[in-house]
């Protein structure tokens, strides 16, 4: 029985493969010959004795036709790993220094001109017309000179003769065309009143004796 030693396997391996490659057996070193290891795609390829327990390798270059000789087997990888994962997220920086303020921006182009504005009123003026012998529930008026319209007025009773405090102006409204403003009159009840009712008096004493001024704001308008 013949015994052999790990190192003797090991030095029969190595003669084995510098044989191979000494006598053209298909494969070769790597060095700066080898053109295409790696390859094109990172890719190294490379034979390894596929029996002793100790397996010396060598590269080849499939780029030259070169292949695995019998008794050794193909072996190929990456030049480059593979990607890692992903680090986890980095602190944040401090806060960066404030730039320069930028340059001022041209002048925008100037915008449409608007429409024509219609024309305005003018001449202003008030006119008052006091209106006498009036009953509550009568109307009187003022009106504006030819040519001007109403734009607001008011109303005033500034003598009720002997019927005491009993008339009031119930409303106001422009006259028909704006020519001029018209106030209207009515009557509140005051206690006096109620009594002199209920007793079968009349609501006056004497009938016509209310004064209405009325004034009027009067403009012309083109």
């Amino acid at each position: 029985m013949t015994i052999r030693s790990r190192r003797g396997i090991a030095g029969a391996a190595v003669t084995l493969t510098v044989a191979l490659i000494a006598t053209g057996g298909g494969v070769a070193w790597a060095s700066g010959a080898l053109g295409g290891v790696p390859d094109s795609a990172g890719v190294i390829h490379a034979c390894y004795l596929t029996n002793p327990s100790f397996k010396p390798m060598v590269l080849i270059d499939p780029t030259k036709g070169t292949t695995c000789p019998h008794g050794f087997s193909a072996l190929s990888f990456n030049q480059t790993g593979p990607i890692g994962p992903q680090g986890i997220q980095g602190i944040q920086g401090s806060q960066g220094v404030a730039g320069p303020p930028g340059a001022a921006g041209a002048n925008g182009a100037n915008g449409v001109a608007g429409a024509a504005g219609g024309n305005g009123v003018s001449g202003y003026e008030v006119v008052t017309q006091d209106t006498s012998g009036m009953n509550v529930g009568d109307t009187a008026t003022a009106t504006c000179p030819s040519g001007k319209l109403a734009l607001s007025g008011s109303g005033e009773i500034t003598s009720e003769g002997d019927n005491g405090d009993i008339a009031m102006i119930s409303g106001g409204r422009p006259l028909i065309s704006h020519a001029g403003w018209e106030i209207t009159t009515d009557y509140h009840m005051t206690p006096a009143w109620v009594d002199a009712i209920s007793n079968g008096n009349d609501f006056f004493s004497d009938a016509g004796q209310l004064t209405v001024t009325v004034s009027v704001v009067c403009a012309t308008a083109s």
